[in-house]
């Protein structure tokens, strides 16, 4: 792994370290999700509006990507997906946890 490799991969593991982004994470690498679905998934999480914050932040983190979109209700729902990085950083904190 090159030193750009190994710092991208740390700034990625620590905007993944959140407790609230961490849940994201596993959420997604059961399948593509929109914010709004994730909220009807925690009764009594975080307001829309920050999960929203915390799945834009994972996006602009290249751990998530949005696949699609749709229209619901005069709003649009963006869809993510979980990146390669997405998918290696959850290996690697799983390793962390053996």
């Amino acid at each position: 792994m090159t030193q750009e490799e190994v710092v991208a991969t740390a700034k990625a593991m620590q905007v993944a370290m959140s407790p609230v982004r961490l849940r994201i994470l596993f959420a997604l690498r059961e399948g593509e999700l929109s914010p709004a679905q994730y909220t009807k998934t925690l009764p009594d999480g975080p307001p829309l509006t920050n999960l929203s914050y915390h799945f834009r932040t994972l996006r602009d983190s290249n751990l998530i990507r949005m696949r699609t979109w749709r229209k619901v209700r005069g709003a649009i729902e963006h869809i993510y997906v979980l990146t390669e990085n997405g998918h290696e950083v959850l290996k690697q904190l799983e390793k962390t946890a053996e």
